[in-house]
């Protein structure tokens, strides 16, 4: 999890990808993040740009974005995962989370296995533990 939820894919795994609108919210959000990177690179250029201009134009656009954004999100995977993926420091967000939080994190991306062990009083074995990505979630 620690190194999966700090990629910048990650907010990917709150998307309801079951959802008919999901491809157009997609393509939205993707020209309204461009949007963003052209004015950011429209006012470093400009030396006379009005700031409050500029974050009054990137405030409206990233209100948009999360509106775009919470449509397409799916509700159980949101509520479980969006403080971590979008938290400015994802494996710090995980270690803070209780026990209970942690297992909800990894029933929702992925599936874990227990590999037969060795017997008798043989140490842990990582290798005997198998944790696989859910579909999407990879």
């Amino acid at each position: 999890m620690i190194r999966r939820l700090p990629r910048p894919d990650a907010v990917d795994l709150l998307v309801d990808e079951t959802s008919p609108r999901t491809e157009e919210l997609r393509a939205k959000a993707v020209a309204l993040r461009s949007r963003i990177r052209s004015l950011t690179d429209e006012f470093a250029d400009d030396d006379d740009a009005d700031a409050a201009e500029f974050k009054a134009a990137i405030r409206r656009i990233k209100a948009r974005l999360a509106d775009v954004e919470a449509q397409m999100a799916h509700p159980q995977r949101t509520r479980i995962l969006v403080d971590i993926v979008t938290a400015e420091d994802p494996a710090e967000a995980w270690k803070d989370l209780t026990l209970d939080r942690q297992r909800a994190v990894v029933q929702t991306v992925a599936t874990v296995t227990l590999l037969p062990g060795r017997p008798g009083r043989a140490p842990f074995d990582p290798r005997s533990v198998r944790i696989e990505p859910l579909q999407g979630m990879g």
